[in-house]
């Protein structure tokens, strides 16, 4: 997994930016391409800088020539220094892949931010309409890391309208409580925004608002959120998180899961 996140975050920047591909092997000469440049003011930086970020869960699942590409990672849709054409020839730079990828990444990559941006246009307040309290959902996480045997599970409640903190910030205390590398920093932040979009997608299409009663009159959904919280002092679910060593044979039936698992949420996707 790589871990992508644009240039709008705020930071100290330098005085200009410039990316370079030289030739030789394995660079875009590969793709019948010439020397790549894309150059950057301290200016344009430090607007960028200055926009809010919007990240977009995007995750790649592709083959070509006999090469398959998984990834996660969120896109800015503030970001105004790259395009997701860019970014594509320079990923399939970076781990040498064919060039026939380069325009399969930037349409994966495009069709995911067309479909995320209505939803955050249109997207209602979520909150329980009888408490006036964020609805919450029970996010699951099940996280391996590239070429390694070990698995990170964890249940978590999150908010939909979680205005305190970020996946990115939780995902940054689990990793260093439980030394997990930077892989698994991506792939946590990732799988909560990406969850908590399918639920704001559905709510979207079923025209939820609060006190529209969609909630009440629909059972099964209802039951896909938590129950409101009414005391301070409740009964806790015993989830904790869970570091389990692999092997082989068990990564090899997890590969083959998680194929299905991508299928199954295209599905799912595709019939929301």
């Amino acid at each position: 997994m790589c871990s992508f996140r644009p240039s709008g975050s705020g930071q100290r920047v330098p005085e200009s930016s410039d990316c370079r591909w030289l030739k030789g092997a394995g660079s875009a000469a590969e793709f019948g391409a010439k020397t790549l440049r894309t150059r950057s003011t301290k200016q344009q930086l430090l607007e960028q800088a200055e926009n809010t970020d919007t990240l977009v869960p995007i995750r790649l699942d592709l083959e070509s020539d006999g090469h398959k590409l998984r990834d996660v990672f969120t896109w800015n849709l503030s970001e105004t220094l790259i395009t997701p054409e860019h970014f594509a020839e320079i990923l399939c730079h970076d781990m040498k892949l064919p060039g026939a990828f380069i325009s399969q990444v930037a349409r994966s990559i495009r069709e995911q931010i067309d479909d995320y941006k209505p939803f955050l246009e249109q997207r209602p307040d979520a909150v329980d309409p009888e408490t006036g309290e964020s609805l919450r959902i029970t996010v699951k996480l099940d996280i391996g890391e590239t070429n390694a045997s070990r698995i990170y599970m964890d249940e978590l409640e999150w908010e939909l309208d979680n205005g305190d903190s970020t996946p990115e910030e939780l995902a940054e205390v689990v990793a260093n409580e439980l030394s997990l590398t930077g892989e698994y920093r991506t792939a946590i932040a990732h799988s909560i925004r990406e969850q908590v979009h399918v639920y704001r997608k559905t709510l979207s299409l079923l025209g939820y608002t609060p006190g529209s009663g969609v909630l009440q009159a629909d059972d099964e959904l209802r039951a896909e959120f938590l129950p409101p919280v009414l005391h301070a002092r409740r009964p806790i679910p015993s989830n904790g998180p869970i570091l389990t060593e692999l092997t082989d044979a068990e990564m090899d039936k997890i590969e083959r899961d998680a194929e299905r698992d991508v299928r199954r949420k295209r599905r799912q996707t595709r019939n929301r």
